[in-house]
């Protein structure tokens, strides 16, 4: 099992989203624990990819648009990046 460790951009686009769509909350949740107990999960779709400052990271897709950014950390940890969209203004990687 690998612990979560949120960063600071993460948490502040991830409130942003559930704010406006408080019904992600449950897919969000199914999401970090299924990264924690598998990160390479095939439900996850996780591959590599890179963010919108150029660098690298992993996707996992939350729903058909909206997907977690994150990469392993210090051993058994895993460091979540970003929370956004695939596509529009709000993408998180290229």
């Amino acid at each position: 099992m690998f612990a979560l460790n949120a960063k600071p951009r993460f948490n502040r686009e991830l409130k942003a989203f559930v704010k406006k769509q408080p019904d992600l909350v449950p897919k969000v949740r199914a999401v970090l624990e299924q990264l924690q107990t598998d990160p390479r999960a095939a439900s996850l779709r996780s591959h590599k990819v890179i963010d919108s400052d150029g660098q690298p990271m992993i996707s996992s897709l939350v729903t058909g648009d909206l997907r977690i950014g994150w990469n392993y950390g210090t051993p058994g940890t895993i460091d979540l990046l970003r929370f956004g969209s695939h596509s529009g203004s709000r993408k998180i990687y290229r």
